[in-house]
């Protein structure tokens, strides 16, 4: 069986289409093809050189030259105006980048500017200076005599020189937007930088990490919408963050304040109305009116504990070491000086307070915190008085003007806090955050008397409530110059430059109520407000004059001088452990002998009143100044 097939397969041959004849005609053809496509692809290659080279050497200069309309295109530069509309300025034939200088283009901007009403911008020297911005430059369009010499330099380079080419964009912006750069060759994030800043040269931020610049983000917000034509979710997401948040804050730098008992009681008795036969005002004459003063507190910082009265845990291997959490920050009044006061006609008619004194007390009264820093004191805070009706008007006016959301239907029940009053402490306590640092500045409190009934509360100002004040945000007029608008007026709520968010939303109108933070009051004696012989206490006079705090009253200088001669130890001493008659001395006596004083005095209120005895020398200069002003 297998050889059948063995031999069948050895004697198979190729049917007819696929004989021998078909093969040999197959391979004619292939010898045939090769031969042909030899002959003519040389030729043609060689013809195709030959044309080549004729084409390039038949005219050398064409080729060199530049094309005829490549010549008569002149140059044309764009520029962006103030409106964000773009000019086009054409030269003249055969001006180019390396021909042109910066000088020219500028000269020629100004000509073609002109007809766009931008003229009057660049002939107003002090508010709308327009400066040309390219590249990393920026360079006035006015040039003066004051000019640097790199400036003049760089108005002589050519085009070329700077980068600028046939179609670049310049961009003409005020001045006034890009900050003042120095000599305007400043490269543009440093002049970003500068337009930021240059704003912020008068602030200073009492808390930098809750310092916002609303200004300068929304500039850039529509810098972005006149490129781009809309707003992005991040511009506005960025705007947001741009926005100061006031919320409730649980806790300040202070947790209790103690009060002297004298300081109060003298203040209080101050504010009260006098009563007077002459015809006055109806707001002076009311029975609930009183005169608003301002005093300056003087203390001390002491540590204490938050709980007094809690039992403590016997120590042992595994007591915590979190003890000091127990343990917070108070105040102390020891001491305080009511600066010279004079309300002006329209703070009277209101009946607000003359605060200007205070907060110029460094540069007008140095020498009460020399007193003060000779004591071992600090300023700590302020008080303040109001009367129930210091709105100016009557009962009925009050009762319309007040807010639905004030809870209180009963008649008067003035608020303590308005938005002058935390303008004014705010100021104060970023003056003393500048000289005593950020760290012990922030300890001051306010104090709010209700003046016809004496009535006292303590408080301290947000720090989101200080840091918008030192951005000037809240629109409250200081009653000085005889402003006679809304902003003026006393009020609870103020109205700000631009918005703030208040549980999320965005507002621009502040709640004085929202900038408080509750302080416990509590009552200690100072060791400065004034004692007499026989351990009690001086409460109806401080022994200054109230419009004069450096002059004596007639009854404390014949007590001053007839305890500089008495026999008895230390009743001299005993009299002038007053803050307020130091400072009135300290006028006349000089500073040596002055601070001599003061440091006795400051032993003796510590206890040593057996050792503590004051020079003679500095005695005959203190009887000196006394007789002298009798």
């Amino acid at each position: 069986m297998m050889s059948s097939n063995t031999s069948s397969y050895n004697n198979y041959s190729p049917s007819p289409p696929y004989s021998s004849f078909y093969f040999q005609k197959a391979a004619r053809n292939m010898k045939r093809k090769p031969s042909r496509t030899l002959c003519w692809k040389p030729l043609g290659c060689f013809i195709i050189l030959v044309l080549g080279i004729l084409l390039t050497f038949a005219s050398p200069s064409s080729a060199s030259s530049p094309s005829p309309s490549s010549q008569q295109t002149p140059m044309v530069l764009r520029i962006r105006q103030l409106d964000g509309s773009i000019q086009r300025i054409q030269f003249e034939e055969g001006q180019s980048s390396s021909s042109l200088t910066l000088q020219q283009v500028i000269e020629k901007s100004r000509q073609i500017l002109s007809a766009a009403e931008v003229s009057e911008a660049l002939t107003d020297q002090e508010e709308k200076e327009c400066a040309l911005q390219f590249g990393k430059y920026c360079l006035p369009l006015v040039q003066t005599d004051s000019e640097e010499e790199d400036e003049s330099k760089l108005r002589q380079k050519t085009l070329e020189e700077l980068g600028i080419r046939h179609g670049s964009l310049l961009t003409l912006a005020p001045k006034t937007n890009l900050g003042k750069p120095k000599g305007g060759l400043q490269p543009k994030p440093k002049e970003k930088k500068a337009a930021t800043t240059t704003a912020k040269t008068d602030r200073w931020d009492p808390y930098p990490d809750l310092a916002k610049d609303y200004e300068a983000a929304l500039r850039q917000v529509e810098r972005r919408k006149r490129n781009a034509g809309k707003l992005s979710f991040a511009d506005l997401s960025e705007l947001h963050r741009s926005l100061h948040v006031v919320e409730a804050q649980p806790a300040a730098a202070l947790h209790r304040l103690y009060l002297c008992p004298t300081v109060a009681e003298r203040f209080a008795t101050a504010v009260q109305p006098k009563p007077s036969s002459s015809s006055s005002s109806s707001s002076l004459s009311s029975p609930t009116s009183s005169v608003p003063r301002v005093a300056l507190l003087l203390g001390t910082i002491h540590k204490e504990r938050r709980h007094p009265k809690k039992k403590r845990a016997a120590k042992t291997s595994l007591s915590s070491t979190t003890e000091s959490e127990d343990y917070c920050q108070v105040a102390k009044v020891q001491a305080v000086w009511e600066p010279p006061q004079q309300p002006s006609k329209q703070q009277q008619s209101l009946l607000c307070y003359d605060a200007s004194e205070l907060l110029q007390l460094r540069e007008k009264h140095p020498q009460v915190l020399n007193v003060a820093q000779w004591l071992g004191l600090v300023p700590v805070g302020w008080m303040y008085s109001y009367s129930e009706d210091r709105h100016g008007n009557d009962k009925e006016k009050q009762k319309k003007k007040r807010h639905k959301d004030d809870g209180d239907s009963s008649e008067g029940g003035a608020l303590p806090v308005f938005g002058l009053d935390v303008k004014t402490g705010a100021r104060l306590q970023i003056e003393f955050m500048k000289h005593l640092g950020r760290e012990d500045g922030q300890r001051f409190v306010t104090v709010a008397m209700h003046g016809p009934t004496g009535a006292t509360e303590a408080f301290q100002f947000s720090n989101v409530a200080v840091q918008m004040v030192a951005e000037d945000m809240l629109m409250v007029e200081d009653l000085e110059g005889g402003s006679k608008n809304d902003m003026a007026t006393p009020q609870r709520f103020v109205p700000t430059r631009h918005a703030f968010l208040v549980d999320g939303r965005e507002t621009t109108t502040l709640d004085s109520v929202l900038c408080l933070v509750n302080t416990a009051l509590l009552q200690q004696q100072g060791s400065f407000v004034g004692q007499v012989s026989g351990g009690g206490t001086s409460s109806s006079s401080s022994g200054v004059k109230s419009n004069n705090p450096y002059q004596l009253t007639k009854k404390m200088r014949k007590a001053l001088v007839q305890a500089a001669s008495s026999s008895t130890p230390g009743a001299l001493l005993e009299l002038l452990c007053n803050f307020q008659v130091l400072v009135a001395v300290s006028q006349d006596l000089p500073q040596d002998e002055m601070q001599a004083l003061v440091e006795t005095v400051r032993k003796f209120a510590r206890g040593l009143k057996k050792t503590t005895t004051l020079d003679p020398g500095v005695l005959e200069c203190l009887l000196n100044v006394l007789n002298q002003g009798s």
